[in-house]
């Protein structure tokens, strides 16, 4: 209301990916378009190249995706300038069975009970060397975002905004 003098509804994407079973692994992977690989390049110095998949236009496929994501590893998202990005990325690679290594975005606060969200290479390096603990924080997040990101819900809340009535209930 404040920023645009009209109020706001926010309703997140649905999850796409069909749950798989948790998994972590040595192997890095960043995912993402092109225009935002200057992120990825930033933490370049402080990670084992030889250990990171990069994978963005045009050679990004859901199929080449989907293959990357059969393999144990941690996928890795730093952010940048931009704040007002959502939260799919989290979600989809939770879906998948990941541990997830961000830094901060508004959208991934939530996410933060699972996955601090700081300095990504310090994180990786806690994930690797405690493996179970990691494993089980994929778990918990997977149950979080089972029914609240299901197409399910997110269809109710479009009714909801659609309809005039309270989508958060």
């Amino acid at each position: 209301l404040k920023e645009t003098g009209r109020e706001a509804i926010v309703i997140p994407e649905p999850y796409e990916a069909k749950e798989r079973n948790p998994s972590i692994g040595d192997l890095l992977y960043w995912y993402g378009h092109i225009s935002n690989s200057c992120d990825i390049e930033r933490l370049m110095p402080h990670l084992d190249r030889e250990k990171l998949l990069i994978l963005t236009n045009p050679e990004w496929t859901m199929e080449r995706h989907n293959k990357i994501m059969n393999q144990p590893l941690i996928v890795v998202i730093p952010t940048g300038k931009s704040m007002a990005k959502s939260e799919n990325r989290m979600v989809e690679a939770i879906r998948q069975g990941k541990y997830v290594c961000a830094e901060y975005l508004p959208a991934y606060e939530p996410f933060s009970q699972f996955f601090p969200l700081y300095d990504i290479p310090s994180h990786i390096e806690w994930a690797l060397n405690n493996e179970a603990e990691a494993l089980y924080k994929i778990h918990q997040a997977q149950a979080y975002i089972r029914d609240r990101y299901s197409p399910a819900t997110i269809a109710k809340q479009w009714m909801g905004a659609i309809n005039g009535f309270d989508h958060l209930s």
